[in-house]
């Protein structure tokens, strides 16, 4: 079935795919010390591949102190460290961020899955260790990807509904009448098993955005599903220090074909093609 010049209005974001950013998170229950933080800077070290080396520091907030001395300003603790790669014009490509209670990968340079995926591993496969002997529990490994689809037609011209499925669970049928920009927000929660509560959010929105000077119509669609351990109403979930990367690999690798599920759900069937999402 040929598309409509309404359908072939809207490309995606790349020529192989339509992801703008991705982005995986391991969370846990506990922070680390000062010492077994700056032991996961050290494991980490300096690769070539990250250059930017930044301290992340929290809030300090002093609110209605009783002292009859002004207060001496104090330094806010280090929160984490970050590694990152910037382009020469200043743009993020990458960047992993180690916290006291988190481990969090970003790329705004896809490739594919096994590539980022195999970056992000390498980093959270080498400092799980210090978490879990912390005594820290699993809380939550989630996912999320940015998919950008774009027209240089006007707003009026514009059909974003027809690269969209009427049927679709994470879409209001009141935008398919729309002749104006729009967001749709959802979000549900499933219960996976006993011990896996999963959290999944999906934002599809219908914006008009400034790029380097030209403006372009963009349908953003954010998912970020999450599986969430050790909840109230679940079963306890011990990650096996010996098991670990396994585990969080065999996580992460569900959460990468729910996600495909989710965007093949919202997106047609002929743009599904066009970025190799597959069946």
């Amino acid at each position: 079935m040929a598309e409509t010049i309404a359908s072939r209005a809207f490309e995606p974001i790349h020529k192989a795919h339509a992801i703008d950013q991705d982005a995986v998170a391991v969370i846990f229950d506990r922070q680390l010390d000062d010492d077994a933080l700056r032991a996961a800077k050290e494991v980490i070290g300096k690769p070539e591949e990250l250059p930017g080396r930044t301290e992340l520091r929290g809030v300090s907030i002093q609110i209605g102190s009783t002292s009859p001395t002004p207060a001496v300003p104090t330094l806010p603790a280090v929160a984490g460290y970050g590694f990152t790669k910037v382009q020469p014009d200043g743009f993020l490509e990458t960047e992993l961020h180690i916290q006291r209670s988190a481990i969090t990968f970003r790329t705004l340079f896809y490739t594919r899955w096994a590539n980022v995926w195999g970056q992000a591993k390498r980093y959270i496969d080498a400092v799980l260790p210090l978490y879990l002997q912390s005594g820290a529990r699993l809380n939550q490994v989630s996912l999320n990807y940015v998919d950008k689809f774009v027209s240089s037609a006007l707003v009026e011209e514009c059909r974003p509904t027809e690269i969209l499925k009427k049927d679709s669970p994470f879409l209001c049928s009141n935008i398919f009448g729309s002749n104006d920009l729009w967001h749709c927000h959802s979000g549900r929660f499933e219960r996976r098993n006993d011990t896996t509560k999963r959290l999944i959010t999906v934002n599809v929105d219908f914006i008009s955005e400034t790029i380097h000077e030209q403006d372009r119509r963009t349908v953003v669609i954010a998912s970020v599903i999450a599986d969430l351990f050790n909840q109230a109403t679940y079963s306890p979930f011990d990650l096996d220090p010996n098991d670990a990367p396994r585990t969080i690999d065999a996580c992460f690798q569900g959460l990468h074909e729910a996600d495909k599920d989710v965007l093949r759900s919202i997106i047609s069937d002929d743009m599904s093609r066009r970025i190799a999402l597959g069946s």
